[in-house]
Parts: structure tokens; sequence; C-alpha cells
């Protein structure tokens, strides 16, 4: 992923060319992984329900709102991981700042950026975070979906497909089962099915 490479805030428009290109995509940073290098992330996540969102044909679909909490107990993150959940948690301020106040641009652009930045960490941190990788591919396919720039909202939601895809491949059920809960990976992959640029959706 040559964009993530850089740290480069950018569309992920490179990503499929890159992964191509170069071998196997960075996202297989993300097999291999115990239940104790998340449980603290997953424990101490809000339970709150992911907020709901209608596309153009009446389809709910929504944003990953749930923040991530760092254990303050537990001196197991680097500071690569703990950067990450802070600007993730940073970039999901912005977005819902963004969507529940009439789609503010400098929010949006904000929670873009973050969101892509928080990507980067987490994929170059020693452990990468996939919860952490996912929630944010989900977000930015939603915002950009949100403004209708569907090709690049595609191009996200596409990428979280093939990651989760590559982890359920590379681990076994109870490495999956810690590395991203089963209600949110069912909850992405409708995301990723229902958020269509319209306009093609009609032409099929």
């Amino acid at each position: 992923l040559q964009a993530f490479d850089s740290c480069n805030v950018q569309s992920s428009a490179t990503t499929s060319e890159a992964t191509k290109s170069n071998g196997p995509s960075h996202y297989s940073q993300c097999s291999g992984l115990s239940d104790s290098d998340f449980s603290c992330e997953r424990k101490q996540r809000s339970s709150s329900p992911v907020a709901p969102f209608r596309t153009t044909s009446g389809d709910q679909c929504f944003i990953f709102d749930k923040p991530f909490s760092i254990d303050t107990h537990n001196c197991s993150y680097t500071t690569t991981q703990i950067s990450a959940i802070v600007l993730y948690n940073m970039g999901l301020c912005y977005h819902l700042s963004s969507s529940y106040c009439g789609n503010v641009p400098y929010a949006r652009e904000n929670a873009q950026t973050l969101y892509v930045l928080a990507q980067c960490l987490a994929l170059k941190a020693e452990h990468a975070l996939p919860m952490v990788i996912t929630a944010t591919l989900n977000n930015l396919g939603f915002l950009y979906y949100e403004i209708s720039e569907f090709e690049k909202s595609r191009e996200y939601l596409d990428d979280l497909v093939q990651l989760i895809m590559q982890m359920e491949r590379q681990q076994s059920k109870q490495q999956l089962v810690a590395a991203i809960d089963e209600t949110d990976k069912n909850q992405f992959l409708l995301n990723a099915m229902l958020l269509r640029d319209p306009h093609n959706a009609a032409a099929a």
C-alpha cells in the first residue's frame, strides 16, 4: 500500500495497483495475533450501537462510532499503537460532528486526514491493529459516500473486504475472533455491499 507506506495523506486509489505490483498486501501484518493483543482494546470499547444512515435506495448502513480506549495499566502498547488509537478517536469526533451537524466541510476533511494517519500508523505498528484498520476503512468509505464520491468510497470498501477475507484465510477462528468482533465484521461486510454508486445500481 504505497500511500500508507509513506504516511502520505491521500486517497487509497493506489491500493489495488500497489497490491498487484508489490505482492502481498501489508494487511498481512494483521495475521497471527493472539487474544491478549486485543483484549484490552475490545473490553474497553463502548457498547453503544453503531450510528445508522440510509442510502439513496433506503438501505440502512452505519458509521462505526465506537471509540477505542487504552488501558493505562497495560504496558504492552507501543507508542505507534497508542498514536493510531488517538488519531482514530480524533477522526471519529470530527466525523460524527460532520454527520450530525449538516456535513460540515472542515470537520469532514479533518476526519479524513486523521483516519488515514491512524490507518498508516496501525499498519506500521509492530503488531498491527486490525480493528482500527477495519474501522477506518469503513468510515472513510462512508465519508466519501456521504459526499457522493462513490469511486473513492468503493476503493476503501473494497480494501475493507479484502482485509477481512485475508484475515479469514490466514487466521484460525479463535485468532479472528480475538482480532475483530463477529458482529462488527458482518456489519462491515454489509456496509461494503450496500454502499454502492446508486447510478450504477440503477443501471444494473
